[in-house]
């Protein structure tokens, strides 16, 4: 039998000694969980949906599905007014944890400025299927037309310079189309808890509710950025935060082209110097949670996803859905009908004796549309009073979009015939034709009266 020869002091000193012993490898085994690395918390992804748009679900391997990298037209097909799936993948999150962070877009970029993406929205309302949380731990082997279900969502605020106050301007243009409807923002790995700066400012430019107006989108030499700030509960080590970039209609901003290059982009944090919710720049990723609940910042350091202009389709100033020439007599009347206008000014109307030459302009000024930018079509007429009877004419019509641009439509072709008409000339009371033409007839006209009172009488008799 062991007998201690420790007095009953010395051994609960001893036992004390072991317990400290314990206490401190208990606490190097727990550590706070380290914050995210620069270079791996925060990467924002475009989805490259195929040069032919075959990739809809954005999932594959490189260069389709998300990238963060430039979507040329090798790697994407989208056209003007849709939205491009974005995400921002928010990587070493503790689950539990609140964080916020930003992102920003730039709303227009060259000098003068041109409309790039003019405001965000749901990421879904192109590509119906997109699946944001491809390859992460949310969906790690995703199978193409099934996404699985966010963990949260937001209502995406609406930009009230495009709105409520209009008071955003590119090039000196206002936006003209209706009122966005954004829908909302999707987050997996995590709960948003709120989405806008704590100024209560949803944007960073323009500083509208402030009640600034006429603010420009583009005073920079390069453009103008936008972006918003969102705040979450981590319920995951990554998070996935989803949006669409609009790509912005040009007839809304009455501007002739897009910017040259790659225009389209999505940033990591938010722009223009704005920041809050405890953050310290732009790019500071901010943990509220870390450190024992005092907070750790993490300068995460700006990163961009582009997508380039010769992946983005621009649709014809007009879709014609007739263009014909009839007669009217012996004078040629060409009518057309368009379906859509959508960046349309109007139209020129040209002439030509030979089908590969139209060497007369009918009109001395341009014929305007009846909607500029309309999504409708409408009916025109020309009649050509200038147009020789038997004589075939070539007539093309040339369209004229807002940078002045052209698109010939034709030639059509008609030839109207010279009237027809019985001339009653020379014919006069000494002319031989008209005696005998006039006997004849007086001669038919008694024999015809004579008939009658013959027939008159014999009814009497009877």
């Amino acid at each position: 039998m062991f007998k201690s020869s420790l007095s009953p002091l010395s051994l609960a000193r001893v036992v004390m000694a072991i317990m400290l012993v314990m206490a401190i490898f208990a606490t190097a085994a727990y550590a706070e969980p380290a914050a995210p690395t620069s270079g791996e918390a925060s990467v924002p992804e475009q989805c490259a949906n195929g040069g032919n748009g075959e990739s809809p679900y954005c999932i594959g391997s490189s260069p389709i599905g998300w990238i963060n990298a430039n979507v040329n037209s090798g790697k994407g097909n989208y056209a003007e007014d849709q939205f491009v799936p974005a995400r921002l993948f928010i990587d070493g999150l503790v689950s539990g944890y609140r964080y916020c962070f930003g992102f920003g877009y730039d709303i227009s970029q060259d000098n003068p400025g041109r409309p790039a993406v003019d405001y965000v929205g749901q990421y879904n309302f192109t590509l119906p299927n997109a699946n944001p949380a491809a390859y992460t731990v949310h969906d790690p082997s995703p199978v193409a037309g099934v996404v699985p279900a966010p963990d949260s969502s937001w209502p995406i605020p609406v930009d009230p310079g495009l709105s409520t106050q209009r008071v955003g301007t590119i090039d000196g243009n206002s936006f003209t189309g209706p009122d966005p409807v954004p829908g909302n923002l999707y987050m997996w790995g995590g709960t948003i808890t709120s989405v806008g700066f704590d100024d209560g400012e949803p944007y960073s430019n323009p500083n509208s509710l402030s009640g600034a107006t006429g603010i420009p989108y583009d005073s920079g030499a390069v453009g103008e950025q936008q972006s918003t700030e969102f705040c979450f509960t981590a319920s995951s080590t990554e998070a996935v935060l989803a949006v669409g970039l609009h790509l912005s209609k040009l007839s809304y901003w009455n501007a002739p082209a897009y910017p040259s290059g790659s225009p389209f982009h999505i940033s990591n944090g938010t722009r223009g110097g704005k920041y809050s919710h405890g953050r310290t720049s732009e790019t500071d990723l901010y943990c509220l949670d870390c450190d024992g609940g005092a907070g750790t910042h993490v300068n995460i350091g700006r990163k961009e996803a582009q997508l380039s202009v010769d992946a983005v389709t621009v649709p014809a100033a007009v879709t014609l859905a007739d263009f014909s020439a009839t007669c009217s007599g012996s004078t040629p009347v060409i009518t057309w009908e368009t379906v859509s206008e959508l960046t349309n000014q109007g139209f020129n109307l040209y002439r030509g004796v030979d089908s590969a030459n139209p060497d007369t302009q009918l009109n001395s000024t341009l014929i305007p549309s009846q909607g500029p930018g309309s999504a409708q079509g409408f009916m025109y007429t020309w009649t050509d009073t200038t147009a020789q009877p038997e004589t075939e004419y070539f007539y093309w019509l040339e369209d004229v979009d807002f940078n002045g641009g052209t698109n010939m439509h034709g030639p059509i072709s008609v030839m109207c015939s010279a009237p027809t008409a019985v001339t009653l000339s020379d014919l006069n009371a000494d002319s031989p034709t008209v005696s005998t033409l006039s006997g004849w007839m007086i001669a038919l006209a008694l024999a015809a009266l004579l008939v009658g009172l013959i027939a008159v009488r014999r009814m009497r008799t009877n």
